[in-house]
């Protein structure tokens, strides 16, 4: 909690719980970008603290421009770890007391005021004011689209490619985790056992950030779901707030790290298999289904949960959007069956609905994202004004033998929204019912050959993100795949992705894929022997090379250019040369057993600005 002491020390004079007239504080002091945090001195008095119909708690920064932020204040407790040798030794316990929060990043250089004002129990409490003022910024700042709206872009205005995978969860236990004995667990044991579960959960997805900053990796997907982080999973309406802390330590490890998270709200398991409490069998006022998306309560209940995660983590430069649901036709839809009404009659709806709550209280203004069931595609909802990510999810089957293919297939039916787009999930399909399943494509290729070709041919598509891959636990990390990232990561350094020249270019013959991407003064060159696909994982000596020849690349400034050529397993360079272009640039690629990558750039003068 270091880097929010100074700014709550300071701000804590900004509230004064006995009603009377308070001074203003002095203003504080914080880089822009950076969190800024209010302790409130606010003594709720209400059943539920979290439902802000009964204590509603807002915080209103106002810009020497005029612009006016609204931030909704929070309920927050924190946790240590309980030393060993003490009774519950072994999990998180909660320290100090229960207190309402503000965080606040300010997106804007200069002086603000801050008014804070709060209803308790349908009684208006008296305003409290300050002032803060946000001085140069230290970091690049948050992910926004970029212009052109292929890419991203952060807030220094560099462009960025998005380089990840699933992070979907752990599902870790702990290693000392007693059976359970013939007679059950008392409710505080469970809940002692539950909170050791989410503490070794917790840290392994701290570990996988590690492990992902260190090989290249800047993007993750994460899911809030019952089992690992979901902190409204006991109880409509009411949440855990020792996962809330667990997830603070998620988002503040990726800050650290320079990883953008994707956080994913809702997910079809939870809704199908009964474990959210919405249903009316937990609690909630849920009885079918479809009454998820049509029931006033659960509506209100989600509302609510978007305003909470809004509140306490919308303030991270590493939260880059916000998932509303994952592949949420397979709440009412089956699996092979598809109906538009459906998606008109409960869909629609409901995401306009909790976009428009989000663009609300979002004072950070993150971008959002929904994604459909598996190889499904709705047009409407890519146009909609609100969705700022346009996703698909794909899988390969056991005869989808030339995966880059189909991730090329698929990124280009994404591809017209006007909008940067990327494929959510992608990976070996499973072959079988989910929790018993056969993976053919991962158990065949555990050197992620499929992987491989789908990060690189993702990368020069024009899709704003590498294929994020699924199976992060299964299959990524036990294989020990992670290098396939970092050489990736390794080549497209310094790439212009806001070049508005920047357009990507299909070159292939009938032996060999090679895609391009390129401005007017640089390039960057994939190409792929057809034959080196997953089925051929461990026998690329057996593959017959193929000689794609000589590649016209295109019209290029005239001028001299310094052109690399790389190992793309290794991320090495393995041999250089100068070329003097004037029109055409033709590279003669070599035969291929596998592929190569080339790096085209511009000698005596600079690129367009890079990341």
């Amino acid at each position: 909690m270091k880097r929010y002491i100074a700014a709550a020390l300071l701000a804590t004079a900004l509230w004064s719980g006995d009603g009377r007239t308070a001074q203003p504080a002095p203003a504080a002091t914080v880089p822009t970008f950076e969190p800024y945090e209010i302790r409130l001195n606010v003594k709720p008095g209400v059943r539920n603290p979290f439902d802000p119909a009964q204590v509603h708690v807002v915080a209103y920064f106002k810009h020497q421009s005029g612009k006016v932020f609204a931030v909704p204040a929070f309920w927050f407790r924190d946790f240590r770890r309980v030393p060993v040798g003490q009774r519950g030794a072994g999990h998180l316990a909660p320290h100090g007391a229960a207190e309402f929060r503000v965080r606040f990043s300010p997106p804007l250089k200069g002086s603000y005021t801050c008014r804070v004002a709060a209803v308790v129990g349908g009684l208006k409490s008296a305003v409290r004011r300050g002032a803060l003022v946000a001085t140069p910024p230290q970091t690049k700042g948050p992910l926004r689209r970029g212009r052109p709206a292929r890419y991203l872009q952060n807030a220094a205005g560099e462009g960025v490619f998005l380089i990840g995978q699933n992070i979907g969860w752990s599902r870790k236990r702990p290693p000392n985790e007693k059976p359970v004995p013939p007679g059950g667990l008392t409710a505080q044991a469970r809940q002692v056992r539950r909170q050791r579960r989410d503490e070794v959960r917790m840290l392994d997805l701290l570990r996988y950030i590690d492990e992902m900053a260190a090989t290249g990796q800047n993007f993750l997907r994460l899911w809030l779901c019952s089992w690992c982080l979901g902190f409204e999973h006991q109880e409509t309406g009411r949440y855990d707030l020792c996962r809330a802390w667990q997830l603070d330590q998620v988002i503040r490890r990726a800050e650290q790290r320079g990883v953008s998270l994707m956080l994913c709200f809702e997910n079809f398991h939870d809704i199908k298999e009964k474990f959210s409490p919405y249903w009316r069998s937990r609690g909630g006022p849920v009885t079918k289904p479809e009454e998820y998306f049509t029931s006033a309560a659960a509506r209100a209940a989600f509302k609510n949960r978007l305003r909470y995660a809004l509140a306490r983590w919308g303030h991270s430069r590493a939260v880059a959007a916000w998932e509303f649901f994952n592949e949420m036709e397979y709440v009412v839809l089956g699996p092979l069956e598809l109906d538009s009404s459906v998606r008109d009659k409960y869909f629609k709806p409901w995401l306009t609905e909790m976009a428009a709550h989000v663009r609300t209280w979002d004072a950070h203004g993150h971008l959002l994202s929904n994604s459909l069931a598996t190889d499904r595609i709705w047009d409407e909802m890519n146009r909609m004004k609100w969705l700022d990510l346009a996703q698909h999810h794909i899988y390969l089957n056991e005869w989808d033998t030339d995966g880059a293919g189909k991730v090329l297939s698929s990124l280009s039916i994404i591809s017209g929204y006007g909008k940067p787009y990327l494929l959510g999930e992608f990976g070996g399909a499973e072959a079988g019912v989910y929790g018993a399943t056969k993976n053919v494509v991962n158990e065949r290729d555990k050197r992620g050959v499929h992987l491989h070709n789908a990060i690189w041919a993702g990368a020069l598509s024009g899709s704003c993100a590498t294929p994020l891959m699924w199976w992060w636990d299964e299959y990524v990390r036990p294989n020990k795949l992670y290098y396939h990232y970092a050489a990736l990561s390794k080549f497209l350094r310094g790439t212009p992705w806001l070049d508005p020249a920047l357009r990507p270019a299909d070159h292939s013959t009938d032996d060999a894929r090679v895609r391009v991407l390129r401005g007017d003064t640089w390039a960057r060159v994939w190409a792929q022997n057809r034959a080196w696909t997953w089925e051929k994982s461990g026998a690329a000596d057996k593959i017959k090379p193929v000689s794609p020849g000589a590649i016209r690349i295109g019209k290029l400034t005239s001028g001299r250019y310094h052109v690399e050529w790389w190992d793309t397993m290794t991320g090495r360079i393995t041999r250089t040369e100068q070329r003097q272009v004037k029109g055409d640039l033709v590279l003669r690629i070599p035969a291929l057993k596998t592929d190569v990558a080339v790096k085209v750039i511009p000698l005596g003068r600079a690129e367009p600005k890079t990341r």
